[in-house]
């Protein structure tokens, strides 16, 4: 993690907005000023912005994908208060959600790929531990509107998402969950298959070297 982004804004990925928006859009042409989307007519920094109204909908000519849909942050920015920026190439980070009821669902894949966080405030408070000029007081003024405001931290902070189907507990308790994103049976064949040793190596320089 090398940023946090109180009040974020939201640029909807071009899948969802092909797959979420769009129909939404169809039923209700006024949905995007409801829930303050903008749209611009491309992807690069300096790309203007467009009149939703100008556009059909319905057209299968409608490009979705080549425009750009920004939400304001609000009430209903789907990333939260809170925007946890870690840079990779998959456009994944970590975020708080106004959909607090999710966390309460024994079954929790609703996402798109980024993390919802159960207590970004906590996250935020631990992260900027050591940027005393960043005191609780400072980010709760911060959060009292809706100004977006970016803080790169000083120690940045890696992350490890890992995806297990399996896992023993301490007690010795199996679990096992469902394989959502499909990885077991490549997992399974790349386990199966039949061990390659490095080109020929006598037996007796193997083990001295194992044992040196």
């Amino acid at each position: 993690i090398t940023q946090v982004i109180f009040n974020p804004r939201w640029t909807v990925p071009a899948a969802i907005a092909r797959e979420d928006l769009l129909p939404k859009l169809q039923k209700d042409p006024e949905y995007l000023e409801k829930h303050g989307i903008r749209v611009y007519a491309g992807w690069s920094a300096d790309a203007e912005p467009v009149d939703p109204t100008s556009i059909d909908w319905h057209s299968g000519e409608t490009h979705v994908a080549a425009l750009k849909f920004s939400q304001d942050p609000g009430p209903d920015n789907p990333l939260g208060r809170i925007k946890f920026q870690v840079p990779n190439d998959f456009d994944v980070y970590l975020h708080d959600t106004p959909s607090r009821a999710l966390f309460q669902r024994p079954v929790r894949t609703y996402s798109s790929g980024c993390v919802r966080v159960g207590d970004p405030a906590a996250l935020a408070t631990w992260l900027m531990r050591d940027m005393p000029e960043w005191s609780d007081e400072r980010r709760q003024e911060v959060l009292a509107g809706w100004e977006t405001r970016t803080v790169r931290l000083r120690t940045p902070v890696p992350v490890h998402v890992l995806y297990l189907t399996a896992w023993v507990e301490e007690n010795g308790a199996v679990n096992f969950r469902r394989d959502i994103y499909r990885r077991d049976e490549a997992l399974r064949v790349q386990l199966h298959r039949p061990e390659i040793r490095p080109a020929a190596i006598p037996l007796e320089h193997e083990a001295r070297r194992a044992a040196s």
